[in-house]
C-alpha cells in the first residue's frame, strides 16, 4: 500500500510528458508537466518556467522522494529523457551541489542543460524547506 507521499501518477488526471532514465542507477521515471506540490506527490515534474528537452535551453525537473537515487549520482553519469514522440536526449552530469533557494535561484538559461532538483538532506523532514540538492547535466549533441 502506498502512503500519501507515494502516490502513482496514474491517479492524477494528467499524462507524463516524458520519461527520465538513469540506467546506471536502475531508475526509470515518468515526468509530469508542472511543479505544484500535489503533482510532486505522484512523480517528478518539469518546471513550467523551463524549456523542453527538444528546445535550446535549461530543462528543470523537480522531484521529491523520486529523486533519492541522486545521493549516489556521479560526475559523467548519463541521464536520458525520452519524449512521447520517440525522441531521445542524453545528458551527462557535470556538476552536483547544494543551494539555498533563499539566496540562489535555479537558473534557466538558453543552454542545453538539465537540472534535477530535490530537497536536501535526503529522506529527512526538516523545517527549512529552502535547501535543495541540484544535479546539472549537459546535453550530448552527438547523434
Amino acid at each position: 500500500m502506498r502512503s500519501q507521499t507515494e502516490q502513482h501518477w496514474s491517479n492524477l488526471n494528467i499524462l507524463p510528458i516524458f520519461t527520465l532514465l538513469a540506467t546506471d542507477h536502475g531508475v526509470e521515471l515518468p515526468v509530469l508537466d508542472g511543479n505544484d506540490e500535489d503533482s510532486l506527490l505522484f512523480a517528478p515534474c518539469r518546471s513550467y518556467n523551463s524549456f523542453y528537452p527538444s528546445d535550446h535551453g535549461t530543462v528543470v525537473i523537480y522531484g521529491n522522494h523520486h529523486f533519492d537515487f541522486l545521493k549516489d549520482i556521479n560526475l559523467h553519469d548519463k541521464i536520458t529523457i525520452n519524449n512521447q514522440v520517440g525522441s531521445q536526449f542524453n545528458y551527462y552530469v557535470e556538476h552536483v551541489g547544494i543551494i539555498d533557494l533563499n539566496q540562489t535561484d535555479i537558473n534557466v538559461i538558453e543552454a542545453d542543460t538539465l537540472k534535477l532538483v530535490t530537497p536536501w538532506p535526503f529522506k529527512k523532514q526538516i523545517e527549512d524547506k529552502s535547501i535543495r540538492f541540484v544535479v546539472t547535466a549537459r546535453k550530448d549533441e552527438r547523434l
